[in-house]
């Protein structure tokens, strides 16, 4: 099923999970650095000296901390690059896409922390005569107009399809 992307969106992922792995590569530099012996010298202190006790929570918090930012930082960057490619992918429907109809298959709603998320899934045809999906999502009082079975303007390019959440227009209502 084709999904809506956005250009921007995939990139501050990207961006923000090379920002978490430069972190992590700067931590797990220190690290490595700091864990030899330092000359013996007052300045730069220590971070290791003090009771062991001290030194291996440190050193816990510090390997945690490492794993957390690199279980973090590939997935974003994956998923920011998957997001920049449907944002591509829609541009070049918006740009040169030709107008033709799509009907509305599902409408679905999901509670998060964030607030409401709703969706909507149509099929169309592509330029080969196949069925596709493609999914979005839609703003609330969109969501509470449309109905399942609707048929709606929307463009296509080849095997995808792009719809204008902010500019719906409805085709023909079938349960009217």
């Amino acid at each position: 099923m084709k999904t809506h992307g956005s250009k921007t969106g995939g990139i501050i992922l990207i961006l923000l999970g090379a920002f978490l792995a430069a972190l992590f590569s700067g931590i797990a530099i220190y690290n490595i650095v700091t864990m030899f012996d330092a000359p013996t010298s007052n300045w730069p202190p220590d971070p290791y000296a003090g009771p062991s006790e001290s030194m291996d929570m440190m050193k816990g918090a510090l390997a945690f901390g490492m794993f957390f930012l690199a279980m973090c930082s590939v997935p974003l960057i994956v998923v920011g690059a998957i997001t920049l490619k449907r944002g591509n992918a829609n541009q070049k429907v918006i740009m040169e896409g030709r107008t033709s109809s799509c009907v509305i298959e599902d409408l679905r709603s999901h509670h998060f922390k964030s607030g409401w998320h709703f969706i909507m899934v149509v099929s169309y045809k592509d330029d080969n005569g196949n069925y596709q999906r493609y999914s979005t999502h839609i703003p609330k009082d969109k969501y509470q107009e449309l109905k399942v079975g609707m048929t709606l303007e929307c463009l296509v390019r080849g095997n995808e399809c792009y719809i204008d959440i902010m500019n719906i227009k409805v085709i023909d209502n079938q349960l009217d």
